[in-house]
């Protein structure tokens, strides 16, 4: 009995320090709507993890099981410094749900310890219904759906097709995303980015053709990285990644503003024309954003707006 006690004793002493060097899935979230996706993995590293190995898969399946998209990740994870990461995943549709469908995420992390390996995983089902686009009255095609832009939105609040919107991960209702377009950018990149984001996901939801898939991604993706929790302009973006913003701003805005009649004519408050491809000054997405008696309107000849714009 002795000897069971003492080798129970030697286990411990044992298994303890490969348990605290463990990597494991902390937590696992999946939310998706008729246009697109988003997850995030948790993971939670503790100290003497060096291999850690994240494998990540994505299935939408129509309500008979028939697959209709797929998305694989695997990569082994440089360990941060933070006890804790989130690695977030997302991605349009490539094309607006019509029906309903089932999306099953799962993750796994296997933390390696010389010849051996922990694992850790989940799994998460998230069911969807959307319905067809040009039922109910019969006389509506999607070729009678065309883009608005933001104005037109804020103006038809009550025309919305959602009741809430997810940016970078992060879901905002329709009260918050009004706010959003109402409010001014202040100079700051990611504002400016949700903004034409939730413009253009509000587009899609009404069921326009959705030809901007890559960017809507890219723009999710920018976001998760860059939360807009982070507030001041010393946590703004620089160089490479503010570029890349600038650029998906200008490319979402253009989108916005291509639809509609009343968003075919690019011209700011003072008629002037919006030029999408003027060289030496950034394209801030904020022309056209707002109707002359909005006070957001004035963000755009702020001197804090003017400052950012030839940083």
């Amino acid at each position: 009995m002795r000897n069971k006690q003492l080798l129970m004793a030697l286990v411990v002493v044992l298994v303890l320090p490969a348990l605290s060097g463990a990597a494991t899935l902390d937590q696992l979230t999946a939310t998706a709507d008729c246009n697109a996706w988003s997850s995030e993995a948790t993971i939670v590293f503790r100290p003497g993890a060096t291999m850690v190995l994240l494998v990540f898969g994505m299935q939408l399946a129509d309500s008979s099981g028939v697959e209709l998209e797929r998305y694989e990740f695997e990569e082994w994870l440089t360990i941060p410094a933070t006890e804790t990461a989130v690695y977030p995943f997302g991605a349009a549709w490539a094309a607006p749900l019509q029906s309903s469908a089932v999306m099953t995420v799962n993750a796994e992390v296997y933390d390696a310890r010389g010849d051996s390996f922990g694992l850790t995983g989940d799994q998460l089902f998230v069911p969807l219904t959307c319905v067809a686009t040009g039922t109910g009255s019969g006389d509506e095609t999607p070729a009678d759906v065309c883009r608005h832009a933001s104005r037109w939105w804020r103006r038809h609040a009550s025309e919305w097709p959602v009741a809430s919107l997810t940016l970078g991960g992060v879901t905002y209702d329709a009260g918050q995303i009004e706010r959003m377009l109402r409010s001014s950018h202040c100079g700051l990149v990611g504002k400016r980015l949700a903004h034409q984001l939730a413009v253009a996901k509000l587009n899609l939801a009404n069921g326009v053709t959705n030809d901007i898939a890559a960017e809507v991604a890219a723009a999710d993706a920018w976001l998760a990285a860059h939360p807009l929790d982070i507030r001041g302009r010393r946590h703004e973006p620089r160089r490479e990644a503010r570029r890349e913003a600038l650029d998906l701003i200008k490319a979402l805005c253009r989108w916005n503003h291509g639809g509609c009649p009343e968003s075919s004519d690019l011209t700011d408050k003072s008629g002037l024309a919006i030029d999408f491809d003027a060289t030496g000054m950034e394209f801030t997405g904020d022309l056209a954003d707002y109707d002359s008696t909005e006070k957001a309107a004035e963000e755009t000849t702020s001197l804090g707006s003017l400052k950012a714009m030839f940083r």
